[in-house]
């Protein structure tokens, strides 16, 4: 089926963690509205749960994380996907952007967005990201 923001497949899945319910509440909204299905989890437990789950049903095209929240960083959880070789791509959201964190980041191969942004700039990330590694695209770069 096509449609959805930018003639993006409508359907793509997307799990938001976000700890913050009223940023939460606003990012899935505007996810939704753009044609995505999104999951969303409330910490970084819930996270690491959700993408751990030995036979999960659903197989995510996108992450969005948080990166200090109850339960765990986004970053740890994310660390921990990598080094059981999953590689969902992965857009980090943070309202404390410093050296060590954009660093790490990089090094996880990830998109860092510092809040506050501007929804058109989340929407312009997030198709990037599901274009860039849908299975018939080549891997691009997008520079931090």
């Amino acid at each position: 089926m096509n449609g959805g923001w930018q003639g993006l497949p409508v359907g793509r899945r997307v799990v938001l963690a976000e700890d913050d319910p009223a940023m939460r509440e606003m990012l899935a909204m505007v996810l939704c509205e753009s044609g995505y299905q999104v999951t969303t989890v409330s910490d970084g437990s819930e996270l690491s749960h959700l993408l751990r789950e030995p036979t999960p049903k659903v197989r995510f095209d996108l992450i969005v994380t948080d990166v200090n929240m109850p339960g765990g960083s986004g970053l740890d959880v994310i660390d921990q996907l990598r080094h059981a070789g999953d590689d969902t791509p992965v857009i980090v959201v943070t309202a404390f952007p410093q050296a060590e964190i954009r660093q790490r980041a990089h090094e996880l191969g990830l998109r860092l967005l510092a809040k506050p942004f501007e929804l058109e700039t989340l929407r312009a990330a997030v198709d990037w990201a599901i274009r860039a590694n849908a299975p018939h695209q080549r891997r691009l770069s997008w520079s931090q």
